[in-house]
């Protein structure tokens, strides 16, 4: 117990004396004992059991925490404000969040038992976009709601994304996971294949740009003119995390993920995991400097604030 100890305060006094917050969501535990849970700054506070998160996001003190509640077989969408769960529907899931000024807004699933639609949803009241479809990130700017999704299934399924309901497809074989807007570019996350090989990219106004082969692109953030991509490339135990900086290449640690990424100034910080089985842990990366959490966590999402 004493080198954990050490471990903890060494991280809280290095998050002092910068005077800034590191918020990650993710899931704790094993088996039957997995909670829905978030750190902030490495300290776990759980939400529930047979729960996963997806989303978090910090708005003056509250914290937000989006995902799904019920077993595998039966999830509901759903939302955690400083602990507290809203329900969203009985099936589903919540894959996104972000707030703007005093509304909420996530993104997900929504199933009626009959159809899934890709949707999002605006304190609470739901805004279909269409069957067949998934949302998975969410970006607003000024009065426009943009999501990120995929549409369609199997071979007809393609990355895409949605700018006040009206869909935009992209490519053919690809999902997106992650959208942002930069003035009036619309930069879009995700992973392509083209029947042989899969791609992390990412698209700039509907134009992809391929970044590395078996690879995928998980989460983008933008700073200034900056744009960061996180990453992860190679196969099983040669896998790596990575993050891409207006495509350049960093590479992380093997044996590793990375999920989720955030800027705060000049500093990027990309959740993952890192390790295998019992060994696994969720970490995150201040630049390329690995600062563990905690073993037996998995990581969906962070979120940096001073």
């Amino acid at each position: 117990m004493k080198p954990t100890l050490l471990i903890i305060a060494s991280v809280l006094i290095f998050f002092n004396s910068y005077s800034q917050d590191v918020f990650v969501s993710g899931v704790y535990g094993e088996g039957a004992m997995k909670y829905a849970c978030y750190w902030k700054n490495g300290m776990r506070v759980n939400l529930e059991m047979k729960a996963i998160t997806n989303a978090i996001a910090v708005n003056d003190n509250d914290v937000y925490v989006a995902g799904a509640y019920g077993d595998e077989t039966k999830q509901g969408p759903c939302y955690w404000k400083n602990g507290q769960k809203t329900s969203l529907g009985p099936k589903g899931t919540a894959n996104a969040l972000t707030i703007s000024g005093s509304d909420v807004y996530i993104a997900g699933v929504y199933d009626d038992f009959v159809n899934q639609y890709a949707c999002y949803w605006k304190n609470n009241i739901k805004v279909n976009l269409d069957r067949n479809a998934a949302a998975s990130s969410m970006f607003i700017s000024g009065a426009d709601v943009y999501v990120a999704g995929t549409n369609g299934e199997g071979m007809t399924q393609c990355a895409c994304f949605w700018k006040n309901g009206i869909r935009t497809d992209l490519d053919k074989r690809s999902t997106a996971t992650s959208i942002a807007i930069l003035g009036t570019d619309i930069y879009v996350a995700g992973v392509y294949g083209d029947g042989m090989t899969q791609y992390a990219c990412y698209w700039k106004n509907g134009v992809r740009v391929n970044l590395e082969k078996k690879a995928t692109a998980t989460s983008l953030a933008i700073s200034g003119e900056n744009v960061y991509i996180a990453s992860s490339f190679g196969e099983g135990i040669m896998q790596y995390a990575c993050y891409w900086r207006n495509g350049d290449k960093i590479n992380l640690d093997p044996k590793a993920q990375a999920i989720s990424i955030a800027v705060l100034g000049t500093d990027a910080y990309i959740a993952g995991v890192y390790g295998e089985g019992i060994t696994q842990n969720a970490c995150y990366w201040k630049n390329d400097e690995k600062v563990n959490i905690e073993r037996r966590g998995t990581v969906s999402a962070i979120f940096v604030k001073k």
